[in-house]
Order: structure tokens, then C-alpha cells, then sequence
């Protein structure tokens, strides 16, 4: 378990699941216009995302700063 939570402390791991879910996201947003979702509400928006994930990748560096004290 200890070794799961190393691996997730790694920044290498962050810049995974980061790219992973902004591929998600394309395909989402390309699916929506496909789709002809006009709706702003349900309309995939990158900035929105990429904040998200900035927010996120800091949440988890704080994280594993604090675990290194």
C-alpha cells in the first residue's frame, strides 16, 4: 500500500493522469459538437478544464510535500 501511495506522490504520475484526462476531454468536447450541444452548461470547455487540472496537480504536490516533513 505504502508503495502505491509513492507512486501516486510522483509528479510523473500527475503529468499521466493529467494527459489522460485531457484526451477524455477532446473526445467529450469533439462528441458535443458532433452531437450539437449548444448548451453552454453541457459544452466541454478546455480552459475550464486545464484549471481543474493546475488546481488538482498543486492539490497533490502540497500533499506530497507536507507527507515528506
Amino acid at each position: 500500500m505504502e508503495l502505491l501511495i509513492n507512486f501516486i506522490k510522483e509528479e510523473k504520475f500527475l503529468l499521466m493522469v493529467s494527459e489522460f484526462l485531457a484526451f477524455v476531454w477532446k473526445i467529450l468536447a469533439e462528441l458535443s459538437k458532433f452531437l450539437g450541444v449548444q448548451s453552454k452548461k453541457m459544452a466541454f470547455e478546455p480552459k475550464i478544464f486545464s484549471d481543474l487540472i493546475k488546481n488538482f496537480s498543486s492539490l497533490l504536490k502540497n500533499l506530497s510535500s507536507t507527507g515528506k516533513n
